[in-house]
């Protein structure tokens, strides 16, 4: 009885100084700083104090005292990704928007969320609209520039321009006859912003004015 009395004693005494159970502790408030409670009952030392100490696409995990796997917030992930804090992981973030989610070029397919080569025949050089493809596309010609590129429609909605490009509003004799995505196709890392009309090389020598988006 009395060794009873002893060992009930000790395991209480137990409690109170270590929290101890089998092992060292059995939560972090029972180690000393800079350190926490493994799985396994032991005081580790902590390998991280934030996410930046750890590498790209994992996290500090300050209750496991290191950097694990997974992201908690988009400063875990590379500048192209997203954190999907509902799964923990980094990803791509889907796209909405052609010009302003997607590369030059590009177009942002709605039903994947992904971007996807633009179609053919955009800014491929041209001399008649027949070069470019649909009835609805027009082979653009630029003041200074001796070449002419294709346009593509864009009367559904400007939405549907690839990035990189604008949709503009195409006239002849002060007629609206559509909309084309245009850009300075004759430039390196070809950009939406361009200081002159733009016309169609033909008789009828149709101005683009710019649309306002």
């Amino acid at each position: 009885m009395h060794r009873l009395l002893c060992l009930f004693a000790c395991l209480c005494l137990g409690f109170v100084l270590g929290g101890c159970r089998g092992g060292e502790c059995v939560s972090s408030e029972n180690c000393p700083t800079g350190t926490v409670c493994s799985a396994a009952g032991a005081c580790v030392e902590l390998s991280c104090t934030s996410s930046d100490a750890c590498p790209i696409g994992t996290h500090c995990d300050l209750a496991a005292g290191g950097c694990r796997t997974g992201c908690v917030s988009d400063v875990d992930c590379k500048p192209s990704e997203r954190c999907d804090t509902t799964t923990g992981e980094c990803a791509v973030p889907r796209c909405r928007n052609s010009r302003l989610d997607c590369a030059l070029g590009e177009i942002c397919e709605q039903n994947t969320g992904r971007c996807l080569e633009g179609p053919g025949f955009f800014c491929d050089e041209c001399t008649r609209d027949s070069d470019c493809g649909a009835p609805a596309n027009l082979c653009l010609g630029y003041p200074g520039v001796n070449r002419a590129y294709c346009g593509i429609s864009c009367d559904i909605g400007a939405d549907y321009c690839p990035g990189g490009s604008a949709c503009q509003r195409v006239t002849s004799l002060g007629e609206t006859v559509g909309y084309q995505c245009v850009a300075a196709c004759w430039e390196e890392g070809f950009t939406p912003e361009f200081p002159q009309p733009v016309f169609e090389p033909s008789e009828d020598a149709l101005q683009a004015p710019a649309l306002a988006l």
